[in-house]
């Protein structure tokens, strides 16, 4: 078993070492143990530090075959993971579950101006492609530039002008899209709020 203890852990730049060349990582393709991991907090932004990390798991030549992590933002407010495969398949599947959607979207340009709303993410996935749906609820939009940019695209110039001002309030947001090594297709993003709803999907 692997067994890591700690106070502090500095997350803030994890996606970029984790989206490394894998043939980088030869020696944990070696690595078949369970593991163990306890960390008193996780630093991801300052704003959402994340304490009392329990990560329970097993890896099989390097790579994560089953997790079950909590971790808590607050008393009542929790980080969810888990991982697990599917039976008679190659494919696992990842769900994340945040009560705080922020401190895990502050890596995309993306959602940049979004502020407060829970976050799930589930995602089937193998070796050569992946199927993703990330749903974000009760959130604000405030000026957003990738989602502008999208909006004008769209022909939609008075929303625009509202998330360069004092932002749009939404339900729900809901993306879904597949991807490979190489490319990630958007097939579907939906939002809703208490005065517009916004549909955009892929024409088939």
């Amino acid at each position: 078993k692997i067994q890591i203890k700690g106070k502090i852990f500095d997350a803030k730049m994890l996606i970029k070492e984790l989206s490394k060349d894998e043939k980088k990582n030869k020696f944990l393709k070696k690595i078949s143990k369970d593991i163990e991991v306890d960390l008193n907090k996780v630093l991801k932004g300052a704003k959402f530090p994340i304490k009392n990390f329990r990560l329970l798991g097993k890896i099989n030549k390097g790579t994560f075959e089953k997790i079950s992590a909590k971790s808590d933002f607050s008393s009542d407010e929790h980080l969810d993971i888990s991982l697990k495969r599917k039976k008679k398949s190659d494919k696992k599947v990842l769900e994340v579950y945040s009560d705080i959607a922020t401190p895990l979207l502050t890596d995309y340009k993306f959602f940049q101006g979004l502020d407060g709303g829970n976050l799930t993410y589930i995602s089937e996935f193998d070796k050569k492609k992946s199927f993703n749906t990330l749903i974000i609820n009760n959130f604000k939009l405030n000026d957003a530039p990738a989602l502008a940019k999208l909006l004008t695209l769209a022909d939609l110039k008075g929303l625009t002008d509202s998330l360069k001002g004092g932002g749009i309030s939404f339900d729900t947001l809901s993306i879904k899209y597949e991807s490979d090594p190489t490319t990630m297709m958007i097939s579907e993003i939906f939002m809703i709020g208490p005065s517009i709803s916004i549909l955009i999907e892929k024409k088939l």
